[in-house]
């Protein structure tokens, strides 16, 4: 311990003969005010706020060190200190956490054990730290250093930010890439300083593609290192990462192993199969049931593709290598893409990275029609992506076909609902409902109901979502048909949805799948709406009145189309002598709306609501 401190001190030393500025804050100091600090002035409602996150980088000993600082308002905002440091070389780590007890201030270092260290892969190392006696008004500061620079660094969280700073002075041995992206200015923006204060915390809102996306940050990436008798180069262009790519153990390379633990496999679906279609389908589906996917997403497979084969799991990249190494067997033309998945925020063309890719996909041609697959879940269709994969762009890697391509969001969530009902003397309601669901709407409903033991256990379910629901002879069609749609049947019976008001009644015709709530209750948005994918609901209803009442009111109809065509809603009752049929569709088709678009959807949203909410009157025939 006593090293690590002879060192830091010479590296700050060193540092600050270069960059000769007092640092904000130091370690182990700390203020009494801000330890008996209750709420946070600037947003009473957060539980947590970072009082200072420093970065700098010594270009004389090639090493970065991080000095984070973290109040602890209230205990929910306890789990932000438990960090998950990664890091391109093994890291030093130290930290503490102060409480202010019987008017003193007591300290509690991290010890190791509470330190757990895991190599990724290549240039990732990976620290998850839990501090020790975190409670409410705890401060908690965490101090790091390594060789190199920060993959990325954050002026934003999703808790407030006092000050954030970073400091990489320039130097003759090493360049690199930094892109900057977020919405709030930073403070200095020196070529060599950056400093952000008074950084609001980023708060989750409805259809966020990723929360990684609008934060406030830099993404930094080496170029190359040049010190006397060593020079590196890492990607400076994306034709370098393409051949770093083809290059590496854990990706290319697997790539080219021989794979005859496929030769056998390849051989049968050969012989059974007697279209490229069908050969298609029975790759893929050999390798869901033989490889299942261990839910860990990645580029780099972690060894040998013939041990996952063997041992029968895998993450993202052994599975999906594997599938393309099969389709080359059954002499298709497929090539693996790189991209980055939702959650892991879009890519940047201008910036050549190796580190922002994190997933990788088979794109296969089938008669000249590019078809994309990612075999990792068990109800993924033939020719789908998964959510996850739908952010924008990948790139393909090959030796002389690498380049970009659109990732598909072709594909809708889909519904379709039918319901015939009979209001019943004593104002009940009765009839059958009818769902058809394609696409992503089919994927949704079949990964939820694998959830459930039984049929039994899934109506169980439904009906205690709506007191007064009874669900009997349900019949579900085509759930193992991954291709084909999902049929869902019923019969409903259901009280309560009705107000009897003595010579009239009133009811609200959307039973089920009525919008009660906008999506969209901010008044401003700084960052778009992402869908996923366009969307389409149709719902069809019908009552039988009860002999006694006739139809007095029912809504007005409505017509709403976004500017450009990009969605619509169309609310429609019709009213003969005994029946009322409601006819509704939604549709999104842009999956994608800006922020200065926000204000326009809103208020869509809004219209629906209001529309949803109106009722239908019926009174007594002899009133």
């Amino acid at each position: 311990m006593k090293k690590f401190f002879a060192l830091s001190a010479i590296r700050i030393f060193l540092v600050l003969s270069v960059y000769p500025q007092p640092l904000p804050i130091k370690y182990g100091k700390i203020d009494t005010l801000q330890l008996k600090l209750k709420t946070y002035e600037k947003d009473p409602t957060v539980s947590a706020v970072v009082l200072c996150d420093l970065g700098i980088f010594d270009p004389n000993t090639f090493t970065f060190w991080r000095h984070l600082r973290i109040k602890i308002l209230k205990k929910e905002g306890a789990w932000f200190v438990n960090q998950i440091v990664n890091t391109p070389t093994k890291s030093t780590i130290k930290g503490c956490t102060y409480n202010y007890v019987d008017g003193k201030i007591k300290e509690s270092r991290l010890r190791d054990e509470s330190i757990f260290r895991e190599h990724v892969r290549v240039n990732l190392e990976r620290f998850r730290v839990t501090m020790p006696d975190v409670i409410d008004g705890s401060i908690v500061e965490l101090y790091y250093s390594f060789q190199g620079l920060p993959m990325e660094w954050h002026f934003q969280h999703i808790i407030p930010v006092e000050w954030s700073e970073l400091r990489i002075p320039d130097s003759r041995f090493l360049t690199f890439n930094k892109v900057f992206f977020g919405f709030h200015p930073l403070a200095v923006n020196h070529p060599n300083q950056w400093i952000a204060k008074d950084v609001p915390a980023l708060k989750e809102e409805p259809f966020m593609n990723s929360m990684t996306n609008y934060l406030t940050r830099f993404e930094i990436e080496l170029s190359d290192v040049s010190f006397p008798g060593l020079y590196l180069n890492f990607t400076t262009s994306w034709d370098d990462v393409n051949r770093k790519l083809l290059e590496n153990e854990y990706f290319g390379v697997q790539l080219n192993d021989m794979a005859f633990y496929l030769n056998e496999v390849a051989k049968n679906i050969q012989k059974v199969s007697p279209t490229p279609e069908y050969k298609l389908l029975a790759a893929y589906n050999y390798v869901k049931r033989q490889v299942k996917w261990t839910d860990e997403c990645s580029l780099f497979t972690r060894g040998q593709l013939s041990e996952a084969n063997k041992n029968h799991a895998g993450n993202s990249a052994e599975v999906n290598l594997i599938l393309i190494k099969l389709l080359k067997k059954l002499d298709f033309e497929v090539y693996p893409v790189a991209l980055s998945t939702r959650d892991n925020g879009i890519i940047s063309h201008s910036f050549p990275t190796i580190q922002k890719l994190n997933y990788v996909i088979a794109l296969v041609f089938l008669n000249k029609t590019p078809v994309f697959l990612d075999a990792t879940e068990e109800e993924l269709p033939l020719g789908f992506l998964p959510e996850r994969c739908l952010n924008g762009q990948g790139r393909i890697i090959h030796e002389t076909k690498s380049g970009w391509i659109d990732l598909p969001a072709d594909k809708k969530s889909k519904t379709a609902v039918y319901a015939n009902y009979t209001i019943t003397p004593d104002l009940e309601i009765k009839g059958t409902v009818d769902y058809a669901l394609h696409e992503f709407a089919a994927l949704n409903f079949r990964e939820e109901y694998k959830k459930f033991t039984s049929p039994e256990e899934y109506v169980a379910d439904q009906e205690s979502k709506s007191p007064g629901l009874t669900i009997s002879n349900l019949s579900i069609q085509n759930l193992d048909s991954l291709n084909l749609p999902v049929n869902v049947k019923h019969e409903t019976s259901i009280g309560n949805r009705i107000d009897d008001l003595g010579a009239v009644i009133s009811m609200n015709p959307l039973l089920f799948n009525r919008m009660t709530t906008s999506p969209f209750k901010e008044k401003e948005r700084k960052f778009p709406v992402d869908f996923a994918f366009p969307i389409e609901e149709r719902i069809t209803v019908q009552f039988s009145i009860p002999e006694g009442y006739i139809i007095s009111e029912i809504p007005e109809a409505m017509n709403l189309v976004l500017p450009e065509k990009k969605g619509a809603y169309r609310y429609q009752v019709i009213a003969t002598q005994n029946l009322v049929k409601l006819i509704t569709k939604l549709t999104i088709d842009e999956v994608v709306f800006t922020e200065s678009e926000y204000e326009i959807l809103r208020e869509f949203y809004n219209q629906i609501i209001t529309k949803q909410a109106e009722t239908i009157i019926l009174r007594k025939a002899d009133s």
